[in-house]
């Protein structure tokens, strides 16, 4: 059985908004962090 989050989660990223804002944020944490090729970056929705 899948979840109301599964669902939701599927189609995310097809939101242009969504796709921009979460483009925005990692220029901005791009821009003030020298990010290396052993980093990951975790987002946290809340």
């Amino acid at each position: 059985m899948t979840s109301r989050f599964d669902n939701a989660a599927k189609e995310w990223d097809r939101n242009e908004r969504r796709r921009q804002t979460a483009e925005k944020i990692f220029e901005a944490v791009n821009s003030r962090i020298t990010l290396k090729p052993h980093m990951d970056i975790m987002d946290f929705g809340a």
